[in-house]
């Protein structure tokens, strides 16, 4: 069939122990079996180290602990809950969030009682750490492959809302330990910051005798290979409170997740280690497993991480002698913490130079020299030019016109423009500070990008003039933004 000679239409067979599944069911069986090793433990750290870790994680089980303050009240509970979109998909309970906005006063009470409980007892409801887990397939990657899926979990509807409370209360803590190069998931900071900051040590490094080398290491399955006891090892060798740490040994385990495809559940599996992709306190505890990684000290280096993306570079004389030796010290700390990193999907540029140096070394392989690499959605080529970033935009933009095109069947101009200031043009300005300052073609070849979308559109001929138009449909020119 057409189905079996293309693997990335939908639905796509899932081969699994040496066979295809078809049929919605036996694929979410398979599917989930494979979640189940994935969520288990990558074990590199010495057996004397992991046999502490596992002891220690066990004793805090039922380590009494000390209870934290039940200050939780009804109106606190009830703003989050007014606050929560109503389009999030509900968890295995099937309870929507639109169901929790119309709980009584009564209702929001026993919620209220039951997460001061939750921090009184320092104990994590069992039905609350159970997930139903959706796979998203991941862009331009065949479906057919388990791993080209990305795991997301539904949680319960008042697990979230327990989750959002703990998480304000815990989290001037974690920012104690979060280290500064780290830009994910912090108040105000964005991906735009972390690529200008990377730009902005290219540019002012590249006329050096000895111009930056920069590599990008990629962390293996982040979320999916935490180890529930290494973590808990980091925040106590970084002084978390200990009735916090025992909260979150709690949250952490005995979790479960079945996984959903159509309408059919697979059975329930276990999730050994990882923290749930969905959830709020989940990428906040990778942020806190990682935050020990080491950072070079020289002033010829940099260092920046954004969440699991990894960026080292250093510049000058002894410059490839220098980068080896802290991606030495980088293996050596993945080792003790079992973080995976994968050398092969790695990337490493070397600015301005013709002829690439040697290739550093990860273990016994090699990371080797690109004339071209994508980081944090951006196209970064040797010579820094801005042009690999403009044709990824202009790639872009036909198939995201197509999309609003369809959404937009009834063809009405309003609704066009709707689409267009909400869908098209934010994805079109994504690292829009870097391409600053435009050359003049450049920038010709930017606005046309924006103003044929806007034709598209509206049905309004490519090849009409562009100067009138954005005056009379009232929009702001792309190049003012651009500036602004």
């Amino acid at each position: 069939t057409i189905r079996d000679k293309d693997p990335n239409l939908t639905p796509a067979p899932v081969p699994h122990r040496g066979s295809l599944h078809y049929c919605e069911e036996e694929q979410a069986e398979a599917l989930a079996e494979h979640l189940e090793v994935q969520f288990s433990a990558q074990i590199t750290a010495d057996p004397h180290t992991r046999c502490f870790r596992n002891r220690w994680f066990e004793t805090l089980k039922f380590h009494p602990g000390h209870p934290l303050n039940t200050d939780v009240t009804v109106n606190e509970v009830w703003k989050l809950i007014r606050d929560a979109s109503i389009r999030k998909a509900p968890g295995p309970d099937l309870i929507p969030t639109l169901i929790l906005k119309l709980l009584p006063i009564s209702g929001l009470t026993i919620l209220t009682k039951l997460i001061n409980y939750v921090l009184k007892l320092l104990h994590f409801p069992v039905p609350w750490k159970m997930a139903t887990v959706i796979m998203i397939p991941k862009p331009s990657k065949p479906q057919h492959l388990p791993g080209n899926r990305r795991p997301i979990s539904l949680l319960p509807s008042m697990a979230k809302v327990a989750e959002k409370i703990i998480l304000n209360r815990m989290l001037p803590l974690m920012q104690a330990i979060i280290p500064e190069h780290q830009y994910g998931y912090q108040p105000e900071i964005s991906t735009t910051q972390a690529i200008l900051q990377l730009l902005e040590y290219g540019c002012r490094h590249f006329r050096n005798k000895h111009p930056p080398r920069v590599i990008f290491l990629d962390l293996n399955k982040a979320f999916d290979t935490v180890d529930h006891p290494t973590l808990i090892n980091t925040l106590e060798n970084a002084g978390f409170p200990e009735s916090w740490t025992k909260l979150l040994v709690s949250y952490l385990s005995n979790r479960k997740f079945k996984v959903r495809i159509g309408n059919h559940l697979s059975s329930t599996k276990s999730m050994s280690t990882g923290v749930p992709q969905g959830s709020r306190i989940g990428p906040y505890l990778f942020l806190l497993h990682s935050s020990g990684i080491p950072a070079p000290m020289d002033r010829n280096s940099t260092f920046q991480t954004y969440v699991d993306d990894v960026m080292l570079g250093t510049h000058g004389r002894g410059a490839d002698r220098r980068l080896q030796l802290h991606l030495d010290r980088i293996r050596t700390w993945a080792t003790d913490r079992n973080i995976s990193i994968n050398p092969q999907k790695s990337q490493a540029i070397a600015l301005r130079t013709r002829r690439n140096p040697p290739a550093p070394q990860w273990g016994a392989q090699r990371i080797a020299y690109m004339n071209k690499i994508t980081y944090l959605g951006i196209d970064m080529v040797k010579s820094l030019s801005k042009l690999p970033h403009l044709q990824r935009v202009r790639k872009k933009a036909p198939t995201l016109s197509r999309v609003c095109r369809a959404l937009n069947f009834a063809a009405n101009p309003t609704t066009a423009l709707h689409l267009y200031k909400q869908l098209v043009r934010p994805t079109l300005e994504y690292a829009v500070a870097a391409l600053r300052p435009l050359p003049i073609t450049y920038g010709r070849r930017y606005r046309s990008a924006h103003l044929n979308q806007v034709k598209r559109l509206l049905g309004i001929p490519i090849r009409s003039p562009k100067g009138p138009l954005t005056n009379e449909l009232r929009l702001d020119d792309p190049l003012t933004r651009l500036q602004t």
